[in-house]
């Protein structure tokens, strides 16, 4: 004990020694080589603290008159040895990057720039190969180091402002390649901590860990240290879950997830989770769906797991037919989607052998299914029936109609089919109508209750007729389009020329109003024609066409709402598609309220309350500031 306490003693008089000679304002060469290679004898036996004042203390030494003593290379050989020779790696790269920003200057900025990235490679190999009882005499924890380190980015941009955009790209570029080829190496090797390593991925970026992903994951040789990766659970809860659902939509199918996964979803319950019950909410990266692969990958583990995992998604569909009237249709779709894919994975042994219990537990569900007056939701569940007990052969099969203008009906038979429907960017062509199966290609009667209205039918008939004078172009007198279907036929065909594409469009509005043949059936086909009508032509105010032609359509056929909602919620909308709904939408609403001579009013009316609100204002600023 007395001869430990000498020891210290001693250690602490010779740092305090060279503390003292550091500290020196001007450093002349001979002081700093010899400073150099008194710090190689030094840093075995000095502590954390002692090494971090001596780092410190160099970084604040860094001023072009250091390269009046010193050539480049001599520079970059003593700086970058304070950080490599010592055993502190996790605190050495803490304390570069905590510097980065803390002197308002240029040239230390650029210097501690070059320092760093020329010994990060080596400094993160090290980092990754520390056994534990070496990070036990570091003061910072593994989660205030990787913090630190995914705050490299935005010291950078913090620092060189919106002028140096280039410059930081550049050194952000080079950290995160410098990092990723460390990781990759190490984890190849096989050797490695495995917190570090793990709470750098889950922690750093979404960016990176795609980039990681994309380097390693279809390397054979790195799935088993993947597997201790990924199934280290002495992370956050929330981060570990973002990384987790991140990495089964990056997968491309179930059996990647087995190589990674093993048996651990068996035992780790929150990985289970993350496969049952949240990715199957969110959409693949790949061609598969997240739902389609953890099917596939519990059938890899055994039918009695994969059983398991569908009775559990059995369990959330009948308890979702309990809320359906304020669960969202995206996660009805999705949801119905996944039982199907896990009961596709059962065998036709276990399914005849689990049958009667899963006939039980639906017998109450699909009668709150057929209730729903939304038309998508109760034909997603009537299709989810249907298909559930053909796949279980049950004797006395489901046979429902449907209604094929339904988009999100279509979007579901589409993916179940395999055929994912991407998402429309503006320009893009309008995609084809999926087709229908044999059985849903017979003609069926729509559904009654989309031709209803709300029980206040003749007070609301009586706001509709009020707003029988909208202002829609009217230069029909002479029109060569006498019916709807006739426009619609020719805005769809490529071949009509400018002039009778333009009278074609413009000839819709007042066919409308004058209540034409035809509008009572062709509602839906002239609300999804407007909407992805593609502008062929230059036409003056396009869109405001559009969304004045659909408003009035709207207004004076309110029971289309529903199917605006259903196109809304669909794969074919995309986002300038979505504001012109919304936009129609709005419009029509003013058009109920107010009617058509009132909306001008009202407007007037609202610019002159704007107008005489803005006078009133200049008036109390004026006197408050006449107070005196």
């Amino acid at each position: 004990m007395n001869v430990l306490m000498e020891q210290t003693e001693l250690n602490d008089k010779e740092f305090s020694k060279y503390f003292s000679r550091i500290k020196e304002e001007n450093w002349e060469r001979s002081l700093l080589l010899n400073l150099e290679e008194e710090f190689y004898k030094l840093s075995k036996s000095l502590t954390f603290r002692q090494i971090r004042s001596i780092q410190l203390v160099f970084l604040n030494k860094i001023n072009p008159l250091l390269f009046c003593q010193i050539t480049e290379n001599e520079f970059k050989r003593i700086f970058s040895g304070i950080f490599l020779n010592t055993k502190f790696y996790l605190n050495s790269i803490s304390t570069i990057i905590q510097f980065i920003g803390y002197k308002n200057d240029n040239f230390c900025f650029s210097k501690v720039i070059c320092i760093f990235e020329s010994i990060q490679s080596e400094l993160f190999q090290r980092l990754l190969l520390l056994e534990n009882e070496d990070l036990n005499e570091d003061i910072l924890s593994i989660d205030q180091f990787t913090f630190i380190l995914s705050s490299y980015p935005d010291r950078i941009y913090n620092f060189v402002g919106r002028t140096g955009g280039e410059f930081a790209s550049l050194t952000i570029c080079t950290f995160e390649n410098n990092l990723l080829e460390a990781l990759i190496k190490v984890l190849l090797n096989g050797n490695f901590n495995v917190e570090i390593f793990a709470k750098i991925i889950f922690n750093y970026s979404i960016e990176f860990f795609d980039r990681f992903l994309s380097k390693i994951i279809f390397q054979e040789n790195s799935f088993h240290s993947l597997q201790r990766i990924f199934t280290f659970d002495k992370i956050e809860k929330r981060k570990r879950e973002a990384i987790l659902i991140r990495l089964i939509q990056f997968i491309p199918d179930g059996k990647i997830l087995e190589k990674l996964f093993g048996n651990s979803p068996l035992s780790d319950q929150f990985l289970r989770k993350c496969l049952l019950e949240k990715s199957i909410f969110i959409t693949s990266n790949s061609s598969i769906r997240n739902s389609k692969k953890s099917a596939e990958y519990f059938s890899l583990i055994g039918q009695n797991y994969l059983i398991e995992s569908f009775n559990q998604l059995i369990n959330q569909f009948c308890a979702q037919s309990q809320i359906l009237s304020i669960t969202s249709l995206q996660n009805q779709f999705n949801l119905s989607l996944a039982v199907i894919d896990f009961a596709r994975q059962i065998n036709k042994e276990m399914r005849l052998s689990i049958r009667d219990d899963l006939t039980n537990s639906l017998i109450n569900v699909f009668p709150r299914l057929l209730e729903q007056s939304e038309i998508s939701r109760r034909q997603i569940g009537m299709f989810t029936a249907e298909t559930i007990f053909n796949l279980f052969e049950h004797p006395s099969p489901l046979k429902f109609d449907y209604i094929q203008t339904d988009p999100v009906l279509c979007d579901f038979i589409n993916a179940l089919k395999g055929k994912e429907i991407e998402k429309m960017e503006e320009g893009d062509k309008e995609l084809e109508k999926p087709q229908f199966s044999s059985f849903q290609q017979k003609k069926h009667v729509i559904d009654p209750r989309v031709s209803i209205l709300d029980s206040d039918d003749d007070e609301e008939e009586n706001i509709l007729n009020s707003m029988r004078n909208i202002k829609i172009n009217e230069e029909t007198s002479s029109s060569s389009f006498p019916y709807i279907q006739d426009c619609l036929s020719a805005l769809k065909d490529e071949k009509t020329e400018f002039k009778h594409w333009e009278e074609a469009l413009l000839s819709i509005g007042p066919l409308i109003k004058k209540k034409s043949i035809g509008l009572n059936i062709l509602g839906i086909e002239i609300l999804e024609t407007l909407i992805f009508l593609e502008e062929r032509f230059k036409i003056d105010n396009f869109k405001n066409i559009k969304i004045e032609i659909i408003s009035f359509l709207l207004a004076d056929n309110p029971q289309l709402i529903s199917h605006f909602n259903r196109l809304f919620c669909s794969k074919r909308c995309s986002q300038s598609h979505k504001f012109l709904l919304i936009s129609s939408t709005v419009n029509a609403a003013k058009l109920l309220y107010y009617g058509n001579e009132n909306i001008e009013k009202e407007e007037n009316v609202k610019e002159l309350k704007e107008k005489e609100e803005n006078k009133q204002i200049g008036k109390i600023i004026w006197r408050s500031t006449n107070l005196n």
